[in-house]
């Protein structure tokens, strides 16, 4: 009953963002998607047309459409990350908005989001190169102690366990900054958002400049040597890489406590491993 309540007050919110005359923004969207899941591929393509919005799916790849020593489900995912990048260093835009097509599209923080889409810009500077908006779930499976995480999150705005990445910001950046930081986004989404650092695993939603672009690419392009049982990924590598104090800052990531872009609760089609008994 719940469910459906909320899922009415979502479709409400779409409406009245709607009449408000959400205007189509410059950034580029692009959404990675199986060509086979058809599904998906039509609650994207659905979504959008409420909201407004252009974007373009990038075709993912499957293991087994890459040679040999890469066919692996995460490398799979890592090079449909790298081609979608590739396609928006083929525009002239500044920045890009990268999606997965598993990604709940119609949550309030999202259509929020879509809004103000085009002023995420003023979070883009020397410092930060990479906003993450979603990750993977971290709560308990358990609903009492998901009850209290989501209650802790809703008094302090964010989770107990995202506490040091919190201070991490403060200490990289100053608490002025930091401040003026979680006032923009708390102006943008119309609740308190606390601004985190770091990337997390979850690679499912990020905006993400030129120049970190053509870092990631080229990363992966470099990359010779390939471990077929690994579950290492762009997400993995980038949470490695933009917490080294010596990355630089093409990487550096800005990341909301919020999930702006959760998953939706939707099987894979794309769990191949070399040890694997069987492709699901």
């Amino acid at each position: 009953m719940w469910t459906k309540i909320r899922e009415i007050a979502q479709r409400w919110l779409f409406q009245r963002i709607l009449v408000l005359n959400l205007s189509m923004s410059e950034v580029p969207i692009f959404v990675i998607s199986l060509e086979n899941r058809l599904d998906r591929r039509e609650y994207v393509r659905d979504n959008f047309t409420l909201l407004n919005k252009d974007f373009k799916f990038v075709d993912a790849y499957r293991p087994l459409d890459l040679p040999i020593n890469m066919q692996n489900s995460a490398i799979a995912i890592w090079a449909s990350h790298a081609k979608a990048l590739q396609e928006f260093l083929l525009t002239d835009c500044s920045y890009a908005l990268i999606l997965e097509d598993d990604v709940n599209l119609h949550g309030e923080p999202a259509i929020r989001f879509f809004s103000n889409l085009n002023k995420f810009d003023l979070f883009l500077n020397n410092t930060f190169r990479i906003i993450q908006l979603g990750t993977v779930d971290f709560l308990s499976k358990s609903i009492f102690r998901r009850a209290l995480q989501n209650l802790y999150l809703y008094f302090f705005g964010l989770y107990r366990f995202q506490r040091l990445d919190r201070y991490r910001l403060i200490n990289e950046i100053g608490e002025e900054e930091f401040g003026r930081i979680e006032k923009e986004l708390t102006k943008l989404f119309n609740f308190r958002v606390v601004p985190l650092f770091g990337f997390r695993i979850g690679s499912q939603a990020y905006i993400i400049t030129r120049d970190s672009a053509e870092w990631i690419v080229s990363n992966f392009n470099r990359r010779i040597v390939w471990d077929l049982n690994s579950r290492y990924c762009l997400d993995t590598f980038l949470e490695e890489f933009s917490r080294d104090p010596n990355c630089g800052p093409k990487i550096k990531t800005l990341r909301l406590a919020n999930q702006v872009f959760p998953q939706r609760d939707s099987k894979s089609d794309n769990n191949h491993y070399h040890d694997a008994r069987r492709e699901y």
